[in-house]
């Protein structure tokens, strides 16, 4: 999805813990405004770079809370100002569940609790007969996720 809009940034960043998706785009993608670098964002150094706003489309869905809560932590170590992050706008109960695995939340409800996002951009997913129709990028501040860190049991 990034292909498709990574060239409008003044420099893109694409960090993954998957090695062959590195690899592949960086043979495909990169170039003097974009660099793709294996790392986990969970431990990565984001004060090694310079940025804006961080994306975290489909990935700490993919995680379990401990480390979701490891991961944000350390974005907010980081220089950007902005997080998007994958987000389900309808209620969702949160399941905890081992990193690999997969579950739709919603940050807004128990146990993240932020505050209402900056912004939502619906994706319209139609997977599973429009089960994840709410499937979102949400955008909070990093202070949002700093205080919303704060409360979390």
């Amino acid at each position: 999805w990034m292909k498709e809009i990574y060239n409008k940034f003044k420099f893109y960043y694409g960090i993954d813990i998957v090695k062959p998706i590195i690899a592949n785009n960086t043979l495909k993608y990169a170039n003097s405004k974009a660099k793709f670098i294996h790392g986990d964002i969970s431990s990565f150094d984001f004060t090694s770079v310079n940025i804006n706003w961080i994306f975290t489309r489909d990935c700490l869905v993919h995680m379990s809370l401990q480390d979701i809560i490891k991961s944000l932590n350390n974005i907010c170590k980081s220089k950007a100002d902005k997080v998007f992050i994958t987000h389900f706008a309808n209620h969702r109960q949160f399941n905890d569940i081992q990193t690999g695995q997969w579950r739709p939340i919603n940050f807004c409800q128990p146990p993240f609790n932020f505050e209402d996002p900056i912004l939502i951009i619906n994706e319209n997913c139609k997977e599973n007969d429009g089960a994840f129709n709410d499937k979102s990028m949400a955008i909070w501040s990093i202070e949002q996720i700093r205080k919303a860190l704060q409360n979390i049991k």
